[in-house]
């Protein structure tokens, strides 16, 4: 090995020495000497693997001001006409039923959902409870059992009703088989 490479591989070592020294000493104590005042060295087989830096957080300009949170959306109010959200409606074959699902932008407890098909003269209606969650009233979803239906096309919404409030959905057509 060359004399420079030693010589680097010698510096290396001495400063991780240093190091360690330094890391390991308890707070308020000294490191320690030796009587000649030059650090021992110690050569070692074992390779010391690299550290990898970790990235410092990011610093925001000050002079860039920081953008306003997001508007919250307008709270609904109680009271008749409000909008059914109909999130899903059509035929499910696996469970033989017309399913429509959906919710009101409303928290409140005590209020039922209402699917309606009609066709022609023929209605029918499943009502079931609908239940708050954190930011709507959920109906869930409202199963109309194929017994109840003839075949051809429904016309389907679902409503929402409680005590202080109402609405209904927009109308969608649905076939049954």
């Amino acid at each position: 090995m060359p004399s420079s490479v030693r010589r680097r591989a010698l510096a290396l070592a001495v400063l991780t020495a240093a190091t360690l020294a330094a890391c390991s000493a308890s707070p308020g104590a000294s490191a320690p000497s030796t009587a000649t005042g030059t650090p021992t060295v110690t050569a070692s087989a074992t390779p010391v693997d690299a550290v990898t830096p970790t990235p410092s957080p990011t610093v925001t300009d000050p002079a860039v001001p920081d953008a306003p949170p997001p508007a919250e959306p307008a709270p609904v109010e109680p009271g008749p006409g409000l909008e059914v959200v109909l999130t899903s409606a059509g035929w499910s074959e696996s469970t033989r039923t017309v399913q429509l699902v959906g919710y009101v932008q409303l928290v409140e407890p005590g209020g039922t959902c209402t699917a309606r098909l009609t066709r022609g003269t023929e209605v029918v209606e499943v009502a079931q409870e609908a239940w708050p969650d954190a930011t709507t009233t959920s109906c869930g979803t409202v199963d109309v059992p194929r017994e109840r239906l003839t075949n051809g096309r429904w016309d389907a919404e679902l409503s929402y009703d409680s005590p202080t409030s109402s609405g209904t959905s927009k109308q969608v057509e649905i076939d049954v088989p």
